[in-house]
């Protein structure tokens, strides 16, 4: 039996719209490098919740993080669930704490439970990276790193292969706190069990002496330390905390000796007061530049000091 020619020449016309069709949409398809760079901050930037939630449901971990927000407080229940998922609990237990601290903060320090090294330690990258802590946040924060010192799991990552997850508890508490004996190295270190239980010891004995402190006056004066390793901690710190006594002391901070202070003192006034003053020099650090934006700092501070909100 004979195919009519006109039929197979129509079968082939479609066949080729459909191919067409699909190439078209496939270059037309935005790539993962642009669905990172460009979507997801967009709809982060505008607001467009159904946007996220469309990304973050297909693995986007951009997406995920860029949720939290306490605009996005909708999509706590989607967070909630990616809570089972080991290779998401992470950057969802921070989104909710970024969402509501008061209410998730406990999803977070919870992680530092998890029987997984790698989930641990990401939670207490977490905890360091959480803007805007109140006193008791901080607390509970530190003290749920500071159960966990005598733990010498290995952890996960390239430079961090070989130290124990003590030491980065260590290290958390030092940054929660601005402690200045941070351990200095990478890689190679590696903490005794005896070494670790000293200095959980040592955490439990500063808690005690400093339980009815609260946390922004232990920051003020370690902002103060001989130290220039606390100070720059102190300054970062300093930048969690919505009080005008925290830009009092970054704004003298600029002037610290130190090259490394004032850099960091004027990265946290600018995400303290959401305020950039004009630089002489912004792509070199030089003392031309730091003193311009010491002055400007100063005078902009005193005109606004006395009616100054936090945003």
């Amino acid at each position: 039996m004979r195919v009519p020619i006109r039929k197979v020449a129509l079968a082939a016309s479609l066949l080729l719209v459909a191919a067409v069709a699909v190439l078209i949409w496939a270059l037309r398809r935005p790539s993962r490098t642009e669905i990172s760079l460009r979507i997801i901050p967009r709809a982060a930037h505008t607001g467009d919740l159904d946007t996220l939630l469309f990304y973050a449901k297909q693995g986007h971990g951009e997406a995920i993080q860029r949720l939290g927000d306490p605009r996005f407080k909708a999509a706590e229940p989607f967070l909630i669930e990616l809570l089972s998922d080991d290779r998401r609990k992470v950057s969802a237990a921070t989104a909710l704490a970024r969402i509501d601290l008061d209410r998730n903060l406990p999803r977070l320090t919870g992680l530092l439970e998890d029987q997984n090294p790698d989930i641990r330690y990401g939670a207490i990258e977490a905890l360091r990276s959480i803007p805007r802590w109140k006193d008791e946040h901080a607390w509970k924060a530190a003290r749920a790193v500071a159960a966990h010192l005598q733990d010498d799991g290995p952890v996960g990552g390239p430079c961090l292969a070989n130290w124990p997850i003590g030491l980065t508890a260590h290290e958390a508490l030092c940054e929660l706190l601005a402690a200045p004996d941070k351990p200095a190295g990478h890689g190679s270190i590696n903490w005794s069990k005896d070494r670790m239980a000293r200095n959980a010891a040592s955490w439990s004995t500063w808690f005690r002496e400093h339980e009815n402190r609260p946390v922004l006056s232990i920051l003020l004066e370690q902002s103060r330390h001989p130290s220039a390793r606390a100070r720059t901690r102190a300054a970062s710190q300093l930048s969690k905390y919505e009080d005008l006594k925290s830009v009092d002391r970054l704004v003298e901070l600029l002037g610290d000796p130190d090259q490394e202070v004032p850099q960091r003192a004027a990265s946290a006034l600018r995400r303290l007061t959401q305020h950039s003053p004009p630089m002489k020099d912004p792509k070199t650090f030089s003392q031309v530049w730091h003193s311009g934006s010491r002055q400007a700092w100063e005078a902009w501070w005193k005109k606004e000091r006395d009616g100054f909100q936090f945003r």
